[in-house]
Formats: C-alpha cells, structure tokens, sequence
C-alpha cells in the first residue's frame, strides 16, 4: 500500500493482490532477447531426446525432476533420452544413478548446445507461481513444450497451437509419447511456440510496458 504502483510478472497475481491495494498492481512479463534465439530450430536426433532444464539444488526443481522420473516418464511407452540440465547436488546423483536412460549434464555455459538436439522440452512443475523463464527460453529455442497449468500460468498462448498444458500424469505421458511419434506435429508445436514468444515476450517490447506504467499518474 505504501507504494505508487506494484509490478508481478502474470495478471493471476494482480487479479489476487488488487482488491487490496486500490488496483496498483500490473503485469509486466519475463522475456528473452529474439537475437539470441534467431537461429535455433527443430533439430531432434533420433534417440527421442527429452530434457529438462533447472538448478537441482532448488526444491522446486528437485521435486519437479522427481515426479517426471518416477511419476510420468514411466508410463512413457516410446523408448526415450532424459536429459537433465543444470546443476545437480551429489544425493540426487545418487539417487538416480541407476536410471540408465537418464543422463545429468551438470553446471553448463550453453542451455542450447545440450538441448538443441531434444524432441521435447518436458516441464510440469510441481509448485510454484508466475512465468516460469525455462519455459519461455525452450519455446525460443523452438523446442515443442509440454506444461502443466502451473508451468504455464502467466503465458497467453494456447494449448496444443503453442505448447501442451496436461494436468494428470496419464495425459502428460500420452501427449510425449504422441509428439515422439510425430515429429512433424512436434515440428508445428515448436514453430508455433517460437513465433508466440518473439512476438509477446521479447524484451525490447517488454521494456515499454514499465515505461507505461511509470507514466500512468
């Protein structure tokens, strides 16, 4: 209340806040640089690459990597890669060592140069709020996407133009299996997602909603 006017990263977030602070809050979202992303493209390999990108040492993350591991991918059907990127403590390590199909990357200076080759970007998260960047960033990196409703709150796109949004473990692992077997179905959905985020989430574009925000009296 003290403040002028207060910036969240999606409307849910101003829906919930604004009763309380005479509608001074709005929604300024997370983005990337379309530069940086210009060039990826839909390249999978044919060992059906599927990652996930996060610092394990995050509960969050940690407990996201543990429910695809033991709560989605087993009812995957279409042989597959999991590939985990991101910093990973040693007791996860342990933890998972046995898994023969999964492999950790660790700490690395390119997200793209591990995940170029991917057929999917697997990330629903198992709590958290706002506009999850990773998500943003693989649809950048026009890697098809598949979310839940928490993975995808704050993003104006639509499921299955843009990415999958599946709530129950079944469905999650029938939409991978389904974008595995049809890799030019993938190929839309990347497409799709890419040209949604260069076209609302860029950063230059971004940088004028706070300059709106700042001259609303």
């Amino acid at each position: 209340n003290i403040y002028d006017r207060v910036v969240f990263v999606s409307e849910k977030e101003c829906r919930k806040i604004n009763p309380f602070i005479d509608n001074k809050a709005a929604a300024v979202p997370m983005g990337v640089y379309k530069d940086e992303f210009i060039k990826c493209t839909y390249s999978p390999t044919l060992d059906n690459e599927i990652c996930f990108v996060g610092n394990m040492g995050v509960a969050a993350n940690a407990d996201t990597l543990q429910m695809l591991v033991e709560k989605i991918l087993p009812l995957v059907k279409v042989p597959y890669k999991f590939k985990v990127i991101g910093k990973c403590p040693k007791d996860l390590l342990d933890q998972y060592k046995n898994y023969e199909n999964i492999v950790f990357t660790g700490r690395v200076e390119s997200i793209y140069e591990h995940a170029k080759n991917s057929s999917l970007f697997l990330a629903p998260i198992a709590y958290g709020s706002g506009i999850k960047t990773k998500i943003l960033e693989a649809m950048a990196m026009q890697i098809p996407v598949i979310t839940n409703s928490i993975g995808a709150e704050g993003l104006d796109m639509v499921s299955g133009k843009h990415y999958v949004v599946k709530d129950d473990y079944i469905s999650i692992a029938n939409a991978v299996d389904y974008y595995l077997k049809n890799k030019e179905e993938a190929k839309k959905l990347a497409v799709a997602g890419q040209k949604s985020v260069f076209e609302t989430y860029e950063w230059n574009s971004i940088w004028n909603r706070f300059e709106h925000i700042l001259n609303i009296s």
